[in-house]
């Protein structure tokens, strides 16, 4: 069974705004809970897309886990800046996978009527 849930800020690993993972047979997808509803619905459906696609690749969650863990260890010694992505690096096993899901998050935002300039915005603006 699938599990969404919308959640207090700082609930996600990470410091992310949204994360995924298995806990026995369920799949939990989590999302910042914002104000504009809108924001926790895209980045639910990034995490989803994301955790579906991983999934049938056969990317293990532990792989994932592996390499964010040591993204943030290089954020700490100052080799990233703080809104860069783990998916986004193009080490990460999963980017063509997280490059996937924000694909089709900018759709849906954009389906919602906020450019993907003022989603970001509105994102930054809360954290």
């Amino acid at each position: 069974m699938i599990k969404i849930k919308y959640v207090k800020k700082g609930k996600c690993r990470n410091n992310g705004i949204g994360d995924y993972f298995e806990k026995g047979k369920d799949i939990y997808i989590l999302a910042e809970k914002f104000k504009d509803s809108r924001l926790s619905f895209a980045i639910a459906i990034h995490e989803l897309i994301e955790q579906f696609s991983t999934s049938y690749d056969g990317i293990d969650e532990p792989l994932i886990d592996e390499f964010d863990k040591a993204f943030e260890e290089e954020r700490q010694l100052g080799l990233h800046k703080e809104d860069d992505e783990p998916g986004m690096d193009d080490r990460s096993i999963y980017h063509i996978h997280h490059v996937f899901a924000e694909k089709i998050e900018k759709q849906v935002i954009e389906f919602l009527g906020l450019t993907w300039e003022e989603y970001c915005k509105k994102i930054k603006e809360n954290a």
